[in-house]
C-alpha cells in the first residue's frame, strides 16, 4: 500500500510506501493511492493535483516572481546594452535605434499590465 501526503494546493508532497515505512512514520493525514498513482504522479512532478479521487495533471505552478527581482533583470539587460547607446560604439545607426526601443520597451516594462509576475520581456536586437 502507498500512501501521499498533499499540500494546501492538492499537489503531492510525499510518498510513503507500506513496506518500507513503519506505520507510525506514515503521517496520519497521507492518503492511500495506487502504485499507479504514484507513478502517474511522479512522472509528471509538478503537474500534477489531488481532485478527491485520484491525481490528473494540472498546468505546473506559475513562479511567483517579486517587484525586485524583475526590476533587477530589467536593470540587468539595460546595464548590457549601455554600450549600444555611446556614439562610438561600432554599429549602425539603424542597429543604435533598434537598440534604443529595446531599451525604452525594457524602461516601460514597469507599467506594463502583468508586471512583475508575467512580463513579456523583448527580445535584444541581433
Amino acid at each position: 500500500m502507498i500512501f501521499a501526503t498533499i499540500d494546501s494546493t492538492n499537489r503531492p508532497v510525499r510518498f510513503y510506501d507500506k513496506a518500507i515505512f513503519n506505520s507510525a512514520d506514515i503521517p496520519g493525514d497521507a492518503l492511500p493511492i495506487s502504485v499507479e498513482m504514484r507513478d502517474f504522479a511522479v512522472q509528471w512532478p509538478g503537474q500534477v493535483r489531488w481532485n478527491g479521487e485520484a491525481f490528473e495533471r494540472c498546468a505546473p505552478p506559475t513562479p511567483r516572481v517579486s517587484e525586485g527581482e524583475a526590476r533587477a533583470k530589467r536593470n540587468s539587460l539595460l546595464s548590457a546594452s549601455d554600450r549600444t547607446q555611446l556614439p562610438d560604439f561600432p554599429i549602425t545607426e539603424e542597429a543604435r535605434e533598434q537598440w534604443r526601443v529595446y531599451r525604452q520597451t525594457l524602461r516601460n516594462l514597469p507599467s506594463s499590465p502583468g508586471w512583475p509576475g508575467k512580463v513579456d520581456w523583448p527580445i535584444p536586437p541581433s
